[in-house]
This record gives C-alpha cells, sequence and structure tokens, in this order.
C-alpha cells in the first residue's frame, strides 16, 4: 500500500512526470500552465452572455497558447498570450464576470508570459554554446573511413593499411580516438576489435 502511495504521488510531482516524458522541466511547466489556464478560460468564458463573439475569440487564442506551449514555440506563445490579454481587457470592460476573474486570470498568463522568456534567454544561452571541435590526423581520418566501411576491424588490418607506420602508432592512434569517444575497443589481447561508437 505504501508503494502505490509513492507511486501515486509521483504522477503529481512535476519532476517525475517530466523526467518520464523525457522533456525539460521549463517546457513541461509552461504546458501545465497553459493547459490549466485554458480549462479556467473554458469556466469563466461560460459566464458571457450567450452567442457573444468574444467567447470563440478569447477560446480559440487560449488554446493556440496551448499549442505552442505543446510544441515548444516560445515567440509565438508571447504572441498569443499578449493578443489574449487584449480580449481579456475588453471582457472585463463589459462586467459580465466579477473582475476578481478576470484579474487572477491576467495574473496567471503574466505569470506563464514571464516563464516564456525566461525559458528563451536559457535557449539563448544554449545555443551559443558550442562543443568543442574533434581534431584529427590525416591518419585517424583514414581508419574512420576505413571503419565505416568494414563497421569493425583488428588492429592487425591497420598494419596493412599502413604499412609503412609503426605499429605502436597505430595503437596510440586507437588509444587517442578511444579516448575521444569516437571509437570503442571490444575485448582483450589479439581478439580485440574496434568500432565507431554510434551517435
Amino acid at each position: 500500500m505504501i508503494l502505490l502511495k509513492k507511486r501515486l504521488y509521483d504522477l503529481y510531482d512535476p519532476f517525475f512526470v517530466a523526467q518520464k516524458l523525457k522533456i525539460p522541466y521549463t517546457l513541461y511547466k509552461m504546458q501545465k500552465q497553459a493547459f490549466d489556464l485554458v480549462l479556467a478560460i473554458y469556466r469563466i468564458t461560460n459566464l458571457f452572455p450567450e452567442g457573444e463573439v468574444l467567447i470563440k475569440q478569447i477560446r480559440k487564442t487560449a488554446n493556440q497558447v496551448l499549442r505552442e506551449a505543446i510544441l515548444g514555440r516560445v515567440k509565438e506563445i508571447t504572441k498569443q498570450i499578449e493578443v489574449l490579454l487584449g480580449y481579456i481587457d475588453i471582457a472585463q470592460n463589459q462586467r459580465w464576470v466579477k473582475d476578481i476573474n478576470f484579474v487572477i486570470l491576467k495574473k496567471e498568463y503574466q505569470e506563464l508570459l514571464n516563464n516564456v522568456n525566461k525559458s528563451k534567454k536559457k535557449v539563448k544561452r544554449i545555443k551559443k554554446v558550442n562543443p568543442p571541435e574533434i581534431r584529427l590526423t590525416q591518419r585517424q581520418r583514414k581508419i574512420i573511413e576505413y571503419l565505416k566501411d568494414k563497421k569493425e576491424i583488428k588492429s592487425k588490418e591497420l598494419i596493412f593499411l599502413f604499412p609503412k607506420i609503426n605499429t605502436r602508432t597505430i595503437q596510440s592512434d586507437l588509444k587517442e580516438m578511444i579516448s575521444k569517444g569516437i571509437i570503442l575497443r571490444n575485448g582483450k589481447g589479439r581478439g580485440s576489435f574496434y568500432k565507431i561508437i554510434a551517435k
């Protein structure tokens, strides 16, 4: 019973859910927030006068915000939220529903907008960081080309590929490529073979 309670608790833990869905936590948080706000929009617009044009426009825009959050389109979310806040202002001035409902909606959408802007900055920072370039010698590039054709090779085959190169030099090249994470060594001694690490 305790295990079952823990599993049920995990379903409500946003970090757990984001990890299971294999998406960044900030993106999951935005999606959850947008979904909850769409539900609130539907409840509030149900109180508008029947046949009011704003009902359809507000719901459609709220659904678009949710759609863009699910797709992770940060720029589009910002535009849609700004449009939605304009519609909410118009509806609030009509006094169909108590002001507190609109105040809460605006506050929540403003918070979503702030989260979106924070995630924009994180994305920009990530884009600026480039992975270090792996430098290879011409001999190492040749070994990789040979590996691409053969899929896996033994060090003896490389001795025939480079007859004028010392065995220790070839072994040194192989060790260096292993340390750079380019190739993988399977086995030990004479029975070992090398293959490219799939990326």
